[in-house]
């Protein structure tokens, strides 16, 4: 992907769709944008300086290798399709924070049952959140003394 998919001032990426070739639009947001223009800045490009991932920085032919070597040099366990369940992660945390029908426009699903079927799932916390505040215990205090009754003269 190039830098001229990037808008910076509508904040948003535009990635080419391989099954339709139309553009998906997806937001940039500020974790994101302070990353890419932190790598933009970087002088890591021996290759190509158009590119926002360079070609010398990850296997473009196999990214799962990729993501093997680094989990690796990490010292974790790799898992089975790192970029499915990195989008499917992103997917999950969108629909958490935006309403369904915009998360099926970024994630670039034709129906809205796709992206409710298959990328949204319910957490624990997710489930404890529906709970309420947790109630709290009354600290046991000693018995009040019931205050004598007045007596009126007469």
């Amino acid at each position: 992907m190039t830098w001229d998919r990037v808008d910076w001032d509508a904040r948003e990426l535009r990635i080419k769709r391989s099954k339709t070739g139309a553009d998906q639009i997806v937001p940039i947001d500020d974790t994101l944008a302070k990353i890419m223009q932190l790598w933009r800045g970087r002088d890591a490009y021996k290759i190509r300086r158009d590119l926002i991932v360079p070609t010398d920085a990850v296997s473009l032919a196999n990214p799962g290798r990729t993501f093997a070597r680094l989990c690796t040099a990490a010292r974790i366990e790799p898992y089975g399709k790192p970029l499915h369940t990195l989008r499917k992660s992103c997917i999950s945390d969108w629909a958490r924070r935006h309403p369904p029908h915009v998360v099926q426009v970024w994630a670039g699903h034709r129906s809205l049952q796709t992206t409710l079927n298959y990328y949204t799932r319910i957490s624990p916390a997710d489930m404890d959140a529906g709970k309420g505040p947790a109630p709290h215990r009354r600290a046991q205090s000693s018995p009040k003394k019931t205050p004598k009754p007045l007596r009126l003269s007469s």
